[in-house]
């Protein structure tokens, strides 16, 4: 996976000869409705030619938008995801106030001057520029007769509920995490590549503050351990309002790098 920064596909002309096919969102999570897109674009040219524009940081978290409080999942975890849906490079938008400024029609404007932009498919919430005014029909009619084919998706729906991250977070913050796992498609997982712990025990704490995504409310979680080295194991986890104690059935003996939590012990609903 080639990450390069919106600045450098603009003002570069590294890909002014090249079909680019794209998508662009959040992608906070990854969830199924989400792959529902990257499972388009992976049919589209080859893999060298898709490209998944995001934003970073989340915009929501400049913006001061709704419940936002952190990520769903790190830069790391998004980018080992999409490299195994068949997409070659991602575009990182560094999202500012001053950016939100820009228009969405000035915004594809500048990705279509860049380079032949051949087929665009994006989420029919999705919307962008000033105050998000530039919807999914809109683009589609502002592309029309370019060149560019825009496809929209419908929405993956769950329970009678559009799957989408907002929806996820707040699973996540009540605890519901059989019902965040199955909007995710996944188990929620806690990245903890850079994230300090202890090697050789089967009982450690980790600190919250060292951690960069949101986490469920405090309680105890069923979780499984997966390790550097390609080992996993199952344990527990408690919850607290600074530190998380970690339980596991084996002594973890390499680098920890992430824990998958898979639900909340005692809890026994969850949608279907």
């Amino acid at each position: 996976m080639k990450r390069i920064s919106f600045n450098e596909f603009i003002n570069t002309k590294s890909y002014n000869n090249i079909d680019v096919y794209m998508t662009i969102g959040v992608f906070d999570g990854l969830h199924t409705g989400h792959m529902a897109l990257l499972d388009k674009l992976s049919t589209k040219g080859d893999k060298k030619q898709r490209f998944l524009f995001t934003f970073t940081p989340n915009p929501k978290r400049i913006l001061g938008i709704g419940e936002y409080q952190k990520d769903i999942m790190t830069l790391r975890q998004k980018t080992l995801l999409i490299t195994n849906s068949h997409i070659d490079n991602m575009v990182l938008i560094d999202f500012s106030s001053e950016f939100s400024k820009l228009r969405g029609e000035e915004f594809f404007s500048m990705i279509q001057t860049s380079c032949d932009l051949r087929y665009i498919v994006i989420g029919e919430n999705f919307s962008c520029g000033y105050q998000s005014l530039f919807g999914a029909n809109k683009i589609k009619d502002w592309f029309a007769g370019s060149g560019t084919d825009v496809e929209i998706v419908p929405s993956v729906m769950k329970s009678h509920e559009r799957i989408c991250s907002s929806r996820i977070r707040r699973a996540i913050l009540s605890g519901d995490i059989k019902t965040a796992n199955k909007l995710i498609g996944r188990s929620l997982s806690i990245d903890l590549v850079s994230v300090p712990h202890d090697l050789g025990k089967r009982t450690f704490v980790i600190r919250i503050d060292y951690i960069m995504q949101i986490l469920p409310p405090p309680g105890s979680y069923n979780v499984t351990y997966h390790l550097k080295n390609g080992s996993s194991c199952h344990g527990e986890i408690v919850i607290h309002h600074d530190i998380i104690t970690c339980v596991s059935d084996d002594d973890i003996d390499s680098q920890l790098i992430e824990i998958k939590i898979n639900e909340q012990i005692g809890d026994e609903d969850g949608i279907n």
